[in-house]
């Protein structure tokens, strides 16, 4: 096993060994970390010097992003760590918590019938207290999309559905870097800003995803992809 760069070139060669451990898996470069698993299972993150950053503590753990990543320790506790290990958060039993983005995740308490999703912050705070989605998706930008009565909608912070964007779509909306929203229901494409104001309607696409910073990938009516900018410009 060995860490390479774009060239090829090893980074961190050598990688089944380390520190007397033998290495199984490597994962991917995340904010200057990398995940590795030794032959008892157990997971940790080295630097681009080969250096043991975090020890082998986690049955399971995640990439970082914006500095936390999620993961299992060893006595199967769901903890959030910063970079240097440190734990910011300790889950409770029976929950299950959701990725972590702009300081607050999804958390749904296990064995309700039926089961519903909240919101939380790094403390433990319920930012969103009442429970009343069936499904939620990631906070990007301040929004976040939401199922609530069989029906997909976006809400804000606060919890509540932001303009015409509340609960009536059947597929769950696309949440862009760039702030705008975009709804794929029923082969018609709509795209709404942040406010969940209208700002146009794709007519041509049959379905579009945000892929970059004002990049989209479109399907067209003949079942072609093409990427597109927000001017619909034809990229590749």
């Amino acid at each position: 096993i060995a860490v390479i760069d774009a060239d090829g070139k090893e980074v961190v060669p050598n990688l089944s060994k380390l520190n007397n451990e033998s290495i199984v898996r490597a994962g991917v470069l995340s904010e200057g970390l990398i995940r590795i698993k030794n032959d008892e299972g157990l997971w940790g993150y080295i630097d681009l010097k080969g250096e043991l950053k975090i020890g082998f503590n986690y049955l399971s753990c995640e990439n970082f992003y914006q500095g936390m990543a999620r993961a299992i320790r060893s006595d199967g506790k769901f903890v959030i760590l910063d970079k240097t290990g440190k734990e910011l958060f300790k889950g409770t039993e029976g929950f299950r918590y959701m990725p972590i983005t702009e300081q607050r995740f999804g958390f749904m308490e296990e064995g309700g019938n039926p089961a519903y999703w909240g919101f939380m912050d790094m403390k433990g705070n319920k930012v969103i207290k009442d429970n009343k989605y069936r499904e939620v998706g990631p906070f990007l930008n301040g929004r976040a999309p939401a199922k609530k009565d069989g029906e997909w909608g976006v809400i804000d912070e606060s919890g509540e559905f932001a303009g015409d964007l509340r609960t009536k779509y059947s597929n769950i909306p696309l949440l862009a870097s760039d702030g705008n929203i975009i709804i794929n229901d029923d082969r018609k494409v709509k795209i709404y800003d942040r406010k969940g104001k209208l700002l146009t309607t794709l007519d041509e696409f049959d379905a579009v995803i945000p892929v970059g910073h004002l990049r989209y990938l479109a399907r067209q009516k003949n079942k072609k992809f093409m990427l597109i900018d927000e001017d619909r410009k034809n990229v590749v």
